[in-house]
């Protein structure tokens, strides 16, 4: 070939490579602008792979082993199908018996003290949904309507959590490692199962998401109401509300402002008199700021000067009573006066439901060495595995992120102090401890990495679907 030739090939080359990274470039570009979008649809589809592939593997041993999975399954499922499979299971039937009855109390079985062990919201959607839906659940799937219910809500919080914590997690990182840290959190085995089956851990991720998303954007009302209906949804949800206390106060003293820190617990107690000054501030200066009435307030103020004297003080006193803190916390009695409404309506307290359960608060990781005594060494790894795996991200941003940290490490060591039930259900627990998703991104520094973490999740996550869907006592 002659050398013009070689020249010409190379120019040919040259100039599809740089078409093929102008394109790239703008793919990236259009991902950039588009990221929530972006993540929901990979969300979706992703998702509706996995069940529909679930799906044709469920109806194959069904065909095959048809009268085994009829026998398998739970008293409230409606035939041998997947809607049966994936809302009927564990705690599930516990759910819709509680949905069912519009009541903890079962006339049917009066000594069945367990349904109070659980929290009023889910089983209030699914009831709102099966009577006042406009159309009929069972318009296009056949079921128990109580059963379709329960898994479009989980399903459908799935989803909303996924938003949720997007557009948290772009607090802390780009658009790119935004969707990344979606995907990892969407997949994670436990987030994954527990968003498909009838279970109420997604609704409890949305609200706890939002909820820290609202307190990191100081808009402390909504936090504080989005986490109260966490707590409405998982009773595990009141020990955010102390563990803001600790990452608000400590804030405040980073920020140098001691003295800030002390006000905003002085203002507790007095909460509802701060709450009736400010709003009467507010309401003074908006008909201050009236041009027909400003006048009428500059004369009182001339003929008072008491007032103007001591504006400044009280300004500086308000200032010093900071409620921010106040509006989270006041919220947190509306789920502890729940507990106290069980505990002296229950036939039997609340500890004593706990206990019937074999759940006991004990000692840190109590609920592990439990395990290992009276489990299989299989499980009992497994599930440690994934408790420690927490606890080293929540070490990982002890530097960095100090208030993830503590809130990793907290509820990793609550959740693992539990005997009995609670035990075995660690990584189910820990599946909500949704900050560390944020630091595993962080940590993993390629796509590949990514892809690789995202790819074994998923695969995981189909598996312990399936043990699950099955009796396995792996994930209860």
């Amino acid at each position: 070939m002659s050398e013009t030739g070689e020249k010409s090939l190379m120019n040919d080359h040259s100039k599809e490579s740089s078409v093929f990274f102008d394109n790239l470039t703008k793919i990236r570009i259009w991902i950039k602008k588009n990221s929530f979008f972006v993540t929901i649809i990979l969300f979706i589809i992703i998702k509706l792979t996995l069940i529909g592939l679930y799906k044709v593997y469920f109806d194959f041993l069904v065909s095959q082993e048809r009268d085994f999975f009829r026998d398998s399954l739970p008293h409230l499922n409606t035939g041998d199908t997947l809607i049966d499979l994936l809302g009927t299971r564990w705690d599930s039937e516990h759910f819709l018996r509680i949905a069912i009855l519009g009541s903890y109390l079962d006339p049917d079985d009066p000594t069945n003290h367990g349904l109070w062990n659980f929290s009023p919201l889910y089983p209030l959607l699914i009831r709102l949904l099966v009577h006042y839906s406009p159309i009929p659940l069972t318009t296009f799937i056949s079921g128990n309507p109580y059963t379709l219910a329960a898994v479009w809500i989980s399903n459908f919080f799935s989803l909303t959590a996924t938003g949720a914590f997007f557009k948290m997690s772009r607090i802390y990182l780009s658009e790119e490692k935004s969707i990344a840290s979606t995907l990892l959190l969407a997949f994670f085995p436990t987030v994954f199962v527990f968003g498909t089956v009838a279970y109420s851990e997604p609704i409890f991720l949305t609200f706890g998401i939002v909820s820290w998303y609202f307190f990191e954007k100081k808009k402390y009302l909504l936090s504080g109401l989005s986490l109260t209906l966490a707590s409405l949804v998982r009773f595990a949800g009141t020990l955010l509300f102390f563990l803001y206390i600790f990452i608000y106060f400590g804030r405040k003293i980073k920020e140098e402002n001691v003295k800030n820190a002390i006000g905003c617990l002085v203002a507790i107690p007095l909460f509802p008199i701060l709450v009736v000054l400010r709003a009467s501030h507010r309401v003074y200066s908006w008909f201050d700021s009236l041009p027909q009435l400003s006048q009428i307030f500059q004369n009182i103020e001339q003929k008072c000067p008491l007032i103007e004297e001591k504006k400044e003080k009280i300004g500086k006193i308000m200032e010093f009573l900071d409620i921010g803190l106040s509006w989270v916390l006041i919220w947190g009695v509306i789920p502890l006066l729940w507990m106290i409404y069980v505990d002296t309506t229950a036939p039997i307290t609340l500890a004593e439901v706990q206990m019937r359960w074999g759940a006991k608060l004990d000692v840190p990781f109590s609920g592990l060495r439990q395990m290992f005594k009276a489990g299989s060494l299989k499980w009992g790894i497994e599930k440690l595995s994934f408790a420690f795996l927490f606890l080293g991200v929540g070490l990982f941003s002890i530097r960095r992120r100090p208030s993830f940290s503590l809130l990793i490490i907290a509820q990793t060591i609550f959740y693992t102090s539990w005997t009995g039930i609670h035990a075995w259900g660690i990584p189910r627990y820990v599946g909500t401890i949704f900050h560390g998703h944020i630091t595993m991104t962080e940590e993993l520094k390629t796509v590949g990495m990514v892809c690789f973490a995202l790819g074994l999740y998923i695969l995981y996550g189909f598996k312990v679907l399936w043990e699950f869907t099955h009796w396995s006592v792996w994930l209860i």
